[in-house]
């Protein structure tokens, strides 16, 4: 009797230190819902739940399948939980068919052409790319983080798109010598040079003068800056608890700052973007998640998201040591109609190219 006792008393107890849990990770998962509604520059902190939605989606999905193991009536938490996610599922996943498109556009963060391999120098990944760029036959390519491989940056460019194939292109240098590159099969005209109040590079507009003329626009808004010693605090190698504790701190320190300087950005971009009705492509690394206030900020404005309208899968496009994170878009307005997007099995960049085979109505 004693031991059925005990046993009783545990399994209360467990079940309460469960139950606590799910109710946790269950409110963590509805708060990253509503990260895109809550501006970073006013509370940051809201952001980082947005940053975690699939490890949290992941959780709670684990939560339902424990309680379901143990037979317990608390399955209803993480469930209800799974039920308010539907929406950030939607903005996360897509299972769309793809089709032929007349047009194509890639966009693609080089790292200023540091290669994750550490026997390639900058030239030859510059020369992969460009191969890359080749062989996909686009209409257009807007590259971000476009530096400097070979002696200087004007003799840079006009080699690497006389190796693409691209006869025309547009470049803006960033402070460090890096920028954006937009390669092109048509004439294209600079439309206007973005910078942040800050004076930072954000991008550049340009009109391709095809058949039909439509706007492209290459935009890289602020990164979190971490750093190798920051992220090997994912690494399991990670010494001691001291180092943890300081990386931690770095790295939250960096997260808030990103959060809000994308938000300082995208707001200013927005009274940059064209008012006119020609259809408009905006392609680039905007380091933020489908769950973010730049995301849904973009979205009020009118533009869609081409991965979820034509692309399959989660769309992973950081393949660095945070998991499962789309931050490469290409969003698209006016007269644009996608037939297929994908994101390229190409490893070179800590980034994944994303590419849009599409028509213009």
């Amino acid at each position: 009797m004693k031991n059925n006792s005990k046993k009783s008393i545990f399994n209360r107890f467990a079940s309460g230190i469960f139950a606590v849990i799910s109710i946790v990770l269950a409110l963590c998962l509805t708060a990253s819902i509503f990260t895109h509604k809550i501006d970073p520059e006013l509370f940051f902190w809201s952001s980082f739940f947005g940053l975690a939605f699939w490890p949290l989606l992941i959780l709670n999905g684990l939560m339902v399948f424990l309680f379901f193991f143990f037979r317990s009536s608390k399955i209803f938490i993480p469930l209800v939980a799974l039920l308010i996610a539907i929406p950030g599922i939607r903005k996360s996943a897509a299972f769309q068919k793809g089709e032929t498109g007349s047009l194509k556009i890639v966009s693609y963060n080089l790292h200023n052409f540091h290669s994750i391999y550490e026997n390639i120098t900058r030239y030859e990944a510059a020369l992969k790319v460009a191969e890359l760029l080749k062989n996909e036959e686009a209409t257009v390519v807007c590259l971000q983080e476009f530096n400097r491989f070979g002696s200087n940056i004007e003799s840079d460019v006009l080699l690497f798109a006389e190796k693409s194939n691209f006869p025309y292109f547009q470049y803006d240098v960033g402070k460090r010598g890096g920028g954006r590159l937009i390669l092109s099969q048509h004439p294209i005209t600079l439309i206007e040079t973005w910078k942040s109040l800050n004076g930072r590079y954000l991008g550049l507009l340009v009109l391709v003068e095809a058949e039909k003329p439509f706007y492209v626009a290459s935009l890289h808004l602020a990164s979190f800056q971490l750093q190798k010693e920051e992220l090997s605090l994912f690494d399991t190698e990670t010494s001691s608890t001291i180092q943890r504790e300081l990386l931690g701190k770095s790295i939250v320190r960096k997260l808030g700052i990103g959060f809000k300087e994308r938000s300082s950005e995208i707001k200013y971009l927005e009274s940059k973007f064209p008012k006119n009705s020609l259809p408009i492509l905006i392609c680039g690394d905007f380091n933020d998640t489908p769950l973010s206030f730049t995301y849904g900020r973009m979205t009020e404005n009118g533009y869609q998201d081409a991965f979820i309208k034509k692309g399959s899968g989660i769309g992973t496009t950081f393949s660095n040591k945070l998991p499962m994170l789309r931050i490469d878009y290409i969003w698209y307005k006016n007269g644009i109609e996608p037939k297929h997007f994908r994101t390229l099995e190409f490893k070179m960049s800590d980034h994944q190219p994303v590419s849009l085979e599409f028509d213009l109505k």
